[in-house]
Parts: structure tokens; sequence; C-alpha cells
């Protein structure tokens, strides 16, 4: 196996058969993707997306990824068709076998204790003078790793050193001493404890030399002498004699020299045990002299708060040697590049870190008192410091860190995590999210805000400085770019409500992508003053909550003003289009529709005043026109968006719903556009009266396989809103959909109890089953597995198991498609009847839940780890449960699955004590559902109240035996 050599030099050590692998150093992207994949993670596995971002930053997300697979192709052309391993579709790393890297064996000899290893290993600087310029993101990184093993490398060098002085190694020790000496660089207090430490083993020569070297580089860099104190303990080396014997056999009078050239072998040089006692009480004591006169504490800096000094992370509690070995050193160098440049902060380097902890005699991997602490934050003139403590209790492990202001010693945010796994990335990332959000002030943050892409993240935190400065259109531009790295529902959202936008009465104001999109990102780079100005106005309607008669004053005022006028009045009619009436500006659509006409009169090239005169002849209830649109428009697939706001715009006119209906296409389509028109009449008020007999008699010509799809769609739709269904008149049982596993597995979902008639379980089961012939062998899979869960949940656990094995032996056939459903169900099912002391089955399903990929923990997942969390509320485990829901906020994507997790959330924050965090789920979930925020109570059985409460808003006050 070739050995890629990155300590000293960048190369790869081969056979005759490596020629490949050699062929590598030619391509520096190339070599740094490989130098990343070998090193960046403990267990290897990179995301697709991280290194598409860190690698091709300036590219979009299409041809980054594009980019990406290219380079791994051509690096298993290299290394050989075997040296990656793919996991799902978005994790990717390199093989244990396809390539060495001395920097990988040093990390092996630090984590198993062989310092002299570690020290031999060590050859230089971790990969020199090696630039990427158009990666500034790896040069982070790249930094990080190089002050990490060369932090490693000096910690090992002296402990080997001191190791081979007590063993009386003295060549071992004096090698040791050698290398800590050079890893020392400019530190007079490293350059003192080597020169002393050589003089102890004999090596006297190799002391004075280092203090030569380090003398031609300080007047060569810094153009100062040596300090008087390093110069009087070298003088005080020669003086005592010890410069001038090259080694402990070494002839020092002239008989001696004598009988060498007459060929007898020469006398060692005699010393009396007195004067050996005082050679080293005399260099102690120099020492002692050299380390208390050096300049122990530099000038104090005045603190600045855009500084931020990453201190070293300590842990309480027993924890294995490889949580110690890894969560406490790699979080902080982690954190560092996350938070350098982030909303305004840069991170203290490790290296001054490093230098200012040895200045002051401290011991970077001990603990530190609060006097040492502030001592090395006014050193390096450090606004804020970041402490951490790994708590470990019981098998699990929790964070928490603070971020405290020098000046005050107050902890401004205060942060605790619980560590779901040793992936470093994930945890660092939350972590810095959490810090960035609360050092600048969020009041009401959402776990979805954590998001993976970090990029996003401090567009996010850019555009909040922006806007608390006032500097309302950079803090659009920061927003529209984190929208675009990370289009995710929660982060826009948060982009959203960040921009001051609020309804006349002050409440938050959720917008929909298509409008935002038309609110934030309508202004051309190309716009004057003037028209920034009329893009000012539009935003303090919003954040000043001004009169709407005043508002359009504002605006008109600018837009006759703008130079570009076809552009100002676009944006005037598409402001007063979306949002007039919402600021009860009179006539909005009538005076949206005359500035559109202006601006289209104005400049007939620009497309949007001919969409949005559309928008307004369909919001004015010109049936007519609407027939004779959609008709020469046909709506397809990638139109729902618009058809949904069309159709809610339509609700109040029967005879345009009947309009619309006769015009959409048939087959699958028009089953999903019913379902959007279904939404819209839901939020506008209209209850479960409307059944589905509306949606089956629009389209009579589908066949029996059409027409069960369209049942299920609406009856699975109709549950998930939380609406009763009549098994026996809204939804039919056929040989291709099975209704009632479709009901119960919404029911499931949901945690809905299911009709009095089903509660035979075994007939319901032998019903299901006997319907499923000739389905796929997966959907067999779905119904087995939903069935052997709501069986556990009902206490049957023979039922359950029995299930459960039958799914393990499906999962063992190599002939089945297999998925995350198949891996993990099993497990699930038997977690939720687990009754053990340590919740053995419970913690093993939630540890395969979280080892999916990404990519697949989506809607297929989230109904496990909503079933898993309650069923550690059930047991009286909220706290192992409230995890889950943090986790669901990063994989859920549809809102019918975002509100039962945030209401779990809520109730499980609230049974941990967790008010506030239990405010802000209860909040967003009513955001979620367009309700009013609920008010928290202090009382326990306020969860059901609130539970009610919500579920009422969302299914417009008709929800029967609705519960959450």
């Amino acid at each position: 196996m070739a050995l890629l050599r990155v300590l000293g030099t960048v190369d790869i050590d081969g056979g005759p058969g490596d020629e490949n692998a050699r062929a590598l150093l030619a391509k520096p992207k190339l070599t740094a993707l490989t130098v990343y994949l070998l090193l960046a993670h403990r267990n290897g596995w990179c995301r697709r997306d991280e290194l598409a971002a860190l690698f091709w930053p300036e590219s979009d997300q299409a041809h980054a990824r594009s980019s990406l697979s290219q380079a791994l192709y051509q690096v298993r052309q290299h290394l050989g068709p075997e040296s990656l391993a793919i996991r799902g579709a978005e994790d990717v790393r390199l093989t244990p076998d396809a390539l060495s890297c001395d920097a990988l064996q040093l990390r092996q000899a630090v984590a198993e204790g062989d310092d002299r290893w570690a020290c031999g290993l060590y050859a230089g600087e971790f990969m020199p003078a090696f630039h990427m310029p158009d990666a500034p993101e790896f040069h982070h990184w790249l930094e990080g790793v190089r002050e990490s093993l060369r932090s490693q490398a000096l910690q090992s060098a002296w402990k080997a050193a001191e190791e081979g002085e007590r063993a009386a190694d003295l060549a071992g020790a004096a090698e040791c001493f050698r290398v800590a000496g050079v890893l020392s660089a400019l530190d007079s207090v490293g350059i003192a404890r080597s020169m002393a430490g050589l003089a102890r083993v004999n090596a006297h020569v190799d002391a004075l030399e280092l203090f030569d070297r380090y003398g031609a580089a300080l007047r060569s860099e810094l153009g100062v002498e040596p300090d008087a104190t390093l110069s009087d303990l070298a003088d005080d080396i020669r003086r005592a004699g010890l410069g001038r014997v090259p080694d402990i056999n070494a002839p020092s009078v002239p008989g001696e020299v004598a009988s060498r050239v007459e060929g007898g072998p020469p006398r060692p040089v005699e010393r009396a045990p007195w004067q050996k006692g005082a050679l080293l009480l005399v260099l102690a004591a120099v020492l002692i002299a050299v380390v208390a006169q050096l300049p122990s504490v530099r000038p104090r800096v005045t603190p600045d708060p855009s500084r931020l000094l990453i201190l070293p992370f300590t842990e309480e509690g027993t924890a294995t040697g490889e949580d110690r070995t890894w969560l406490t050193t790699t979080l902080p160098i982690s954190l560092r590049p996350l938070l350098d440049g982030a909303g305004g902060l840069t991170a203290v380097s490790e290296s001054q870190a490093t230098r200012v902890f040895t200045a002051h005699g401290l011991n970077e991997g001990g603990e530190l008192s609060a006097a040492n602490v502030l001592q090395v934050a006014e050193a390096v003139g450090a606004g804020y410091y970041l402490t951490g403590r790994v708590l470990h209790d019981a098998g699990r492990r929790r964070l928490h860190a603070e971020l405290v202001e020098t000046e005050t010693g107050e902890a401004r945010v205060v942060v605790r995590l619980p560590i779901d796994s040793l992936d470093t990335f994930t945890v660092a990332h939350r972590l810095a999210g959490e810090i960035l959000i609360g050092l600048l002030g969020e009041e009401s943050r959402s776990p979805q805000l954590l998001s993976q892409s970090l990029d996003a993240l401090r567009e996010y935190v850019d555009g909040w400085v922006a806007r608390r400065d006032a500097r309302y259109l950079d803090a659009i531009r920061h927003y529209q770019a984190a929208m675009r790295i990370d289009s995710t529902f929660a982060l826009a959202a948060l982009a959203y409500r960040e921009s001051a936008m609020w309804l006349p009465d002050g409440t938050p104001h959720r917008l929909a992508l298509l409008r935002a999109d038309s609110i934030l990102a309508r202004w051309p780079d190309r716009l004057s003053t003037a028209d920034q100005a009329l893009a000012a106005a539009m935003l303090a309607t919003y954040r000043n909550n001004e009169d709407g008669p005043a508002v359009l004053t504002t605006l008109r005022e600018a837009t006759l003003r703008a130079p570009d006028r076809a552009s100002a009045w676009l944006l005037l009619g598409d402001f007063l289009l979306h949002d007039g009436r919402m600021l009860g500006i009179p006539n909005s659509i009538t005076l949206g529709g005359a500035a559109l006409d202006s601006a289209e009169r104005l400049d007939s090239a620009l497309p949007e005043p001919r969409r949005h005169l559309v928008e307004i002849r369909f919001a004015q209830h010109d049936t007519a026109f609407a027939r004779r649109y959609l008709t020469e428009h046909p709506p397809d697939t990638t139109a729902f968006d618009h058809l949904a706001w069309v159709a809610a715009e339509l609700l109040g006119d029967p005879i345009a719903m009947e309009t619309f209906g006769q015009i959409l296409p048939t087959g699958p389509t028009r089953t999903w556009l019913w379902m959007l028109l279904w939404s819209a009449r839901a939020g506008a008020g209209f209850t479960q009266a409307d059944s589905a007999a509306v949606l089956l008699s629009a389209n009579p010509s589908l066949d029996d396989v059409s027409r069960g799809e369209e049942r299920f769609v609406l009856a699975h739709y109709r549950i998930n809103r939380g609406w009763p269904v009549n098994a026996e008149n809204t939804v039919a049982t056929n040989a291709h959909y099975p209704a009632r596993r479709h009901q119960a597995l919404g029911r499931l979902e949901l945690g809905l109890p299911l009709p009095s008639t089903w509660v035979d379980l075994s007939a319901l089961a032998q019903q299901v089953m006997a319907t499923l012939g000739g389905l796929d062998p997966m959907d067999h899979l779905w119904a087995d597995c939903h069935l052997g869960a709501w069986h556990a949940l009902n206490g049957r656990a023979r039922l359950a198991d029995s299930l459960a094995n039958e799914l393990s032996r499906w999962n063992e056939d190599p002939g089945l498609r297999r998925g995350p459903i198949a891996r993990t169900c099993p497990h699930v099912i038997r977690a939720l009847h687990d009754s053990t002391p340590d919740f053995r089955a419970l913690r093993l399903a939630d540890s395969l839940l979280l080892s999916e990929p990404a990519a697949t923990l989506r809607i297929d997942l989230t109904r496990w780890n909503l079933l898993l969390a309650r069923a550690y509320r059930d047991r009286g485990r909220p706290d192992l449960g409230l995890p889950l829901t943090t986790r669901l906020g990063f994989i859920v994507e549809s809102s019918a699955y975002q509100t039962p997790a945030l209401l779990l959330e809520g109730e499980l924050s609230l049974a941990t004590g967790d008010t506030a965090r239990a405010a802000r789920a209860y909040a967003l979930a009513a955001a979620f559902l367009s309700a009013p925020a609920p008010a928290l109570a202090a009382s326990a059985d306020s969860v059901a109240a609130l539970s009610r409460e919500l579920a009422k808003s969302a299914c417009g006050g008709d929800c029967g035996p609705y519960q959450w």
C-alpha cells in the first residue's frame, strides 16, 4: 500500500505498482481532496455537499456536485477501483487499504500514548507551501490541522524526552529535546526548556546550537536580539564547562589525547559526586531564573469585541479513552474555522493562543482558573472567550459551553447540547450555530436553523447584523444568498421573518416562497439610489407597521423619482398586488394593476407585468378569463405552487372552482392539483363536509388503479390534516391500495386512535394482508412494518415480535430492494414495547436511525423518530426523547410532520423543565399551522390544552376526535 507523506513534504512513497498513485500529486485539487478525505473526520465519512462547498465555493450546487463526481472518479483511477466507499447517496470515504498517511500514523501514535513514535513521525510542517487559492475554506481547515499536528508533536516530544531522561536513555532524550526545540520556534520558554534539557543529557553543543538558531531566527524575522536571560543561560552553560564537552566520553586533557594516539582506550572524564550535584543545582536555578525573567505577560491589549478566543475544552465524569483523545481535542480545532469570519467575528489562531499559554506557564490540556483564563484573553485582546466541557454520565455525553465577555465576566451565551455521536463535524456545526445565534440576539430560534450548510448560516448571520445596523438592502442580499445556498423551508422562513416583515397587528407573517421572492429578490443590481429608496420604503412598511395609505404615498413618490421608471412601477405593482390588502390599502389590486400597466407601457420587454396582470384577473374572480387562460396554458407538475395560489384566490366562487376542475389534466397530476385545492379550502375554513366524492366524480374516466390511487391520496391527506375518515363512505378497499392499511398508517403517524370497529387486531391484520396480492415486495414490508408498530404500541408484544421476525427474514433476502424501512423497522417494532431497565432495544433503534445517511432521513424515517420519542416519553424519560425531536428539525420537510414533531418537542421540553424551549416549539408549530401563537401556561396539563388549541386551528374548527 502506498504511503502519502504530508509532514515536511507532499509526496507518495510506493512500490513499482504505485505509479498511478504518485501521479495524483500532479493535480493539486485531487491531492487536497484526497488529504481531506483521509484526515477530516475520525470515521472517514464525508458528505458530498460538504466537499462540493469546500472545494468549489464559486460554483452553484449543481456544477459543484458535478465537479466533485468527476474528481472522485479521477481519485478512483489513481488509487484503484476499490479505493472509495459509498454510503447512501451522500456519504463517501477512502477505504482503509487505499492509502496510508504519515499524519494518520501520528494521530494514532498520540492516541495510543506512544510519544517516541509520534516524535519520530513529525518530519516537518503539514503540507508545507501547499496553496489552492480558489478554495479558501480548505485553507482554513489546512491551517487548523497544521497547528493541531504541530501542537500534538510538540507535546509528545516533551513527554518522550522526559521519559527518556528518567530511563537514562540519554541519546533518545536528546533527540526528543532537539525536536521540541525546533517545534518551539520563537517561543522563548520552550527554547529555554529545551536548552536545559539538552544540557542535562550531555548534549551541550546541541543546546548552544539551538540557541544560535533561535537568535538568528529572531534577528531575521523580528529584527531583535534574544532575551538577555536566554543569553545568560547560554553563558552559564559555557562557564560551567559544559559547552566544551562534545559527549560524556570525549578526552579533555592532553594526556588523554596522547593515550588515544598511542592506541590506548580512552578514559572517561571523572567528576566528583558533589560536582555533578552542584552542576544540576546550577542548571535548575538558571532555568528557574530564565523562566521567571522572561516576558510572561504581554502588554495588555484593549479587548476587541470582534475577537474570540476559543479555550481548550475539558471534561467531567468517566469517559472512554477514545472520547478523551477525540472530543476535547478536536472540537476547539473544528470550531475555529467555523466561527472565524462569521457575523463579524475573528477567532484567535491556535498558534497565537499556544504562545500566550506557554508565555504564562500554563498547560493547555489542564484545568484553568478564572484568573488564568482572564489573563490569556486579555493578552490576546479578545472581547469574548469560549469555554467548553464534555460531561460524561452513564454512557451519555453532553456538551456545556459558555461564551463569556472578557470585560464583564458575564456569560453572554450558554449552550447545552446532547452529543449523539463522536462526529465532530456535526457537533461543531450545531455549537457554532447556537453561539452565533445567541451572540447576535436571536430570540426565537428553532432547531431547523442549525443547518449543515455553514455558508448559508454565515449569510443568515451577516444578514442579521446588517438588519440590526439598519442596512436593509445589505440584509436582503445576505438573506437571498442564504436561501440560494440552503433553500430548506425553515431557514428561508427565518430569513423572511428576520427581514422585519410584519402584519399590521405586529404578528410575524410566514411568507410563501413565491411571495417572498417577489418582495425580497426583485431589486435588480442596476437600480439607482432612488430605486433603493423605493425598496427601503417597502421594507419600512413592514418594519414600522405604517398606515397603508401613508405607505402608498411614500412608495408613489419614490417611484416617480426613480430613473428606471419601468422597474420602479413593476416593484410598486408587485408590492400592491401581493401585500396591499394585508396592509389595508384600499383598492390595492386595482392600483397594482395600474402600476403594472405603466411598467409594461414603459418597457414591453419586461415579462413580469404580464404574469402579474394574469394573477390580478384571477384575484378578481374573472372566471371567463380563467377558463381561457388555463385552457391555453395547461398546468403541469411544475406549476403546483402557482396553481395553489390561483386556486386559493378562486375559493369564494363556486363557478370558478367548477371551471378550474373541468380543465385539469387527468391522472396523478390531477390528483395532486386537487389536493392543493383541498389544502386551500381547508385554510379558508371549509370543513370535511366537502367529501372525496367531489374528487372522484370530477374524473369519471379513471380506471380502477387510478381511482384507487386517488382514493388513497385524498384519504391519507385528510388523515394527516386530522379530519375523521369514514371508511365505508369515503374510501373503499380495493386490491391495489388497501385503504384501512393507509388509514392505520396515517393515524399511527399522528398518534390517533383507530375506529372502534378495528379493535380486533388479528382480524385487521388478516384483512390487510389478504388485500396485498400482487403488490411490490416493498409494499408488503411497508404494511408489515406499520402493523407491527401498531401492535407494539397497543401492548400486543407477541404479534409485534412475530411481524418483526418476519421483516428480519425479508431483509435477509438478497432479491429484495432494501432501504431504511427494511433496515430499521424490525428494531423499531421491538423498541416500542421494550421494557428493559436500560432501554436496550430503544437505544439500538435510535442508533440505527442516526446512522442512516442524511439523504434517506426524510419522510420514510420521520415517523420512526416520532414513535421512539413518544416511547421514551411514555417510559418516563423525556430527556432521552427530546434529542430525537431536535433531530427531526433537520430531516422533516413536510409541515404535516413538522407540526407533530414540534408539539412533541414542546411537551418533552415542559417535562424536562425547559419552558423557554417549549414556548419556542409551540410558537413555531403555531406558525406552521398559520395559527396565533398560544400563551404558555405553567401548569402540567397545559400540554393537552395547547395541542387542542393548535389542532383546532389546523382543521378549521372541525377536528372530530383529533389529538396529537
